[in-house]
């Protein structure tokens, strides 16, 4: 049974986006402004334990996304003011490296590679930059793919080739070659699950291998473990599961947009977004379905009221509202507004936990037990 724990971090403000170390022992986040928080975690169920341990403050404007490099302890951290900084822990702060990016509009997505040896950096200047460090100048430098005709919102890495998935306002999904010289091998670069030829082949650096025309803007873009799926969400509410040089399969739901997606094992997906209720979305044999949502939407009973007071409510709302309702409005689940990010929080292989952050302040850690066939047979439509 999947049980959701919601934990308020962001008073006032929503979560723009968060982050783990390798342990779970540190959660960076950006409470919807230019700085990043990062607290120590001793038991994520209880946040009354969390503490703050440092106050990261190099950006000008909002922190846009952050990604945490699990094995070389490196966080990156891209903002509206179009800069990135790569920070080290040394001494015991976190010490700040500029990035010059050469975007003209605001940094929107990032993410690590596999190996941690370079970054991808998505943005409004209808480009992508893959950072990587030069040793001998002693800086990060960018190499810009410019292949998107509007704002590039998502972005990943595929898991095992230079392989780079980008999704953008211009209604396109699409698989860019990556490989970068003097940081990948010769024999990584030519490595492309695409090319069905045989041959074996490096292409160039910012080809479109693949690209996906949709019904919308496509807020997320996602790789599944082995790389043999991508997947992503779109605007017009539908979230499209495309298997490598093969089949395309397109479900659209009757709910509101989702903006971030995870796959929990390379059968299973969650989706989550305007819609604040993650979805489940599993393979059985070659064809993907909806199958549920992880918070069970419960409604909140609220406390009787005087005659007094309820029509002392009332003439408030009209005032405040235009409105004589004078129920809470509050949603029945544990998010209350839009959802930015999902993150895996732990798991050997198939994730068994996940952590949601959204607008309105929450972070939620969502718990699938020990057996995510299980947890997905709980689950109601």
């Amino acid at each position: 049974m999947v049980q959701g724990q919601a934990h308020k971090l962001a008073i006032g403000q929503g979560i723009s986006c968060h982050a783990w170390n390798k342990d779970r022992t540190q959660l960076a986040f950006s409470p919807n402004n230019s700085t990043v928080l990062i607290y120590g975690v001793k038991n994520v169920s209880d946040s009354q334990s969390w503490e703050l341990l440092h106050e990261l403050k190099e950006h000008d404007q909002l922190v846009s996304a952050i990604d945490w490099a699990p094995n070389t302890n490196r966080i990156v951290t891209v903002s509206h003011d179009r800069n990135a900084y790569v920070w080290r822990f040394e001494e015991g702060t976190w010490q700040p490296t500029l990035v010059i990016l050469r975007f003209s509009r605001a940094a929107t997505s990032v993410k690590w590679s596999s190996d941690e040896l370079k970054f991808a950096v998505g943005s409004g200047a209808q480009c992508v930059a893959v950072c990587s460090y030069d040793d001998q100048q002693n800086w990060w430098v960018s190499k810009l793919i410019r292949k998107h005709q509007s704002t590039v919102l998502s972005l990943d890495w595929h898991p095992s080739a230079p392989l780079l998935a980008t999704g953008a306002a211009d209604n396109k999904c699409r698989v860019v070659m990556a490989y970068v010289k003097d940081v990948d091998s010769k024999e990584f670069g030519k490595i492309n699950p695409y090319n069905t030829s045989g041959e074996a082949t490096r292409r160039a650096f910012g080809e479109v291998i693949q690209e996906y025309t949709c019904q919308g803007w496509v807020h997320s873009v996602r790789w599944s473990p082995s790389g043999k799926y991508l997947a992503f969400a779109t605007h017009d509410s539908s979230v499209t599961f495309a298997a490598v040089a093969g089949p395309i399969q397109v479900i659209k739901l009757n709910t509101l947009p989702f903006r971030s997606l995870l796959f929990l094992s390379d059968s299973s997906l969650a989706a989550v977004g305007h819609e604040v209720n993650p979805h489940a979305f599993k393979l059985n044999g070659d064809t993907w379905s909806f199958v549920g949502k992880f918070d069970k939407e419960e409604v909140k009973v609220e406390a009787q009221q005087s005659a007094a007071k309820q029509a002392m409510a009332m003439f408030q709302n009209q005032a405040k509202k235009a409105t004589s309702d004078t129920s809470s409005g509050d949603l029945p689940t544990l998010h209350q507004n839009s959802v930015s990010a999902l993150v895996k929080f732990s798991g050997e292989g198939d994730v068994s936990s996940f952590t949601s952050s959204g607008l309105d302040g929450y972070l939620v850690h969502w718990n699938l037990g020990s057996s995510l066939d299980q947890a997905f047979a709980a689950l109601k439509l």
